[in-house]
């Protein structure tokens, strides 16, 4: 069985086409030359190409997952939502974690009650608000006590907006709901006391940690599933040019960052989360042989995702959202194939992009990638 695709590939021209069609038909026959009628339909059938180009359709194959347990941050709405609902209809149990339960439990609603009635899947709601750093803790708190182990992580939650807007913990929002609140929920919940170098000998030679919890056995094969963006290529990571200063609230910083860039501080912490999957990967190796992270880009989604994008940018959205861009549903398939499929086992630290790893080049240095690591930890207060 398959999460089958909203479309089949040659049903987006011909549907693209049918609805040009279909305007020029219900038109005024004496105010439509054939001319116009025939370049509508190209119109139509190269917008319908377009579509396939930039939102192909996607399935992946379904996967036994009873007994497995998942927590998907931002699983209230858009791709975690729809990544809610494949999972529990797999048979998972899913954690839905988000910052209104209210919302969270109209979305458990919706969700079992699409579920096929053989479904073996459960949805739990529990508060988490990426942008307090003591509701992160608690809901790690309440995870560790449930004594429950942990197959899938899958970060997704996220803001996207042009305004300065500092949390409680005073940092600016972006960087500690995007990047920082999903370190602390992936290093609360590996679980383990410290993940050593690379380069560091594994786990087992460092005695004075001690053994590695029991949840990480139990939990193995598991994956941590960062829902990232295309977004990441406008970003930076410069630790010499930025400094300590990337990760706080400075407004100057903020400010420079949005006017000078596309995707400002939003592709900073996109490309941030690429990179922490790539350096928790490279750490894990060693100690945690079972665990695999990846990076994920679910693909240009219609979702109400972005609402704080600049004027000129959502004008274009609103244009090209109906025509170009693919289902929640079909955004979730990228992240649903990074957290369960077989294919992808052992190439982790990978970027996923329409349910295949991409093969790329580096994407930073090795000295940006440990400092990321270093000071993000450090502002965590983790070793």
């Amino acid at each position: 069985p398959r999460e089958k695709g909203s479309m089949a590939v040659g049903e987006s021209v011909l549907a693209a086409f049918a609805v040009a069609v279909g305007a020029v038909a219900t038109s005024d026959p004496g105010r439509i030359s054939p001319q116009t009628a025939m370049a509508v339909g190209l119109l139509a059938a190269v917008v319908g190409g377009m579509r396939l180009i930039i939102s192909p359709p996607l399935s992946v194959h379904e996967t036994d997952l009873f007994g497995k347990t998942a927590i998907v941050t931002g699983g209230n709405s858009g791709v975690g939502k729809e990544t809610v609902r494949v999972l529990a209809k797999w048979g998972a149990t899913v954690i839905l974690a988000c910052r209104d339960v209210e919302k969270g439990e109209k979305a458990k609603a919706e969700i079992l009650g699409s579920l096929p009635k053989r479904s073996r899947g459960s949805v739990l709601v529990w508060c988490l608000d990426l942008a307090d750093f003591s509701s992160v803790r608690r809901f790690c708190s309440r995870f560790r006590d449930s004594g429950r182990p942990l197959h899938m992580l899958i970060n997704n939650g996220g803001v996207r907006h042009n305004f300065l807007q500092v949390t409680t913990d005073g940092i600016e929002e972006h960087y500690q709901v995007n990047h920082l609140s999903h370190v602390l929920l992936t290093m609360e919940l590996l679980p383990m006391r410290r993940i050593p170098e690379p380069s560091a000998p594994p786990i087992c030679q460092h005695p004075e940690l001690g053994d590695p919890p029991a949840a990480v056995r139990s939990s193995a094969p598991s994956r941590i599933v960062h829902v990232s963006s295309s977004a990441h290529a406008f970003g930076e990571i410069e630790a010499r040019a930025y400094g300590a200063e990337v990760l706080n609230k400075d407004k100057a910083v903020f400010e420079m960052s949005m006017k000078n860039r596309l995707e400002g501080v939003y592709g900073d912490t996109k490309l941030m989360q690429v990179v922490f999957s790539e350096e928790l990967q490279s750490r894990l190796k060693a100690i945690a042989p079972g665990v695999e992270s990846f990076s994920v880009h679910p693909g240009f989604v219609a979702t109400n995702f972005g609402g704080g994008d600049t004027r000129w940018l959502q004008t274009m959205l609103v244009l090209t959202r109906p025509l170009l861009a693919r289902s929640a549903n079909q955004g979730a398939m990228s992240v649903v194939y990074a957290a369960t499929s077989s294919k992808v086992k052992g190439l982790g630290g990978g970027y996923i992009s329409d349910c295949k790893v991409v093969k790329r080049g580096a994407i930073s240095k090795g000295e940006d990638a440990r400092w990321l690591w270093e000071e993000s930890l450090r502002i965590l207060g983790l070793p």
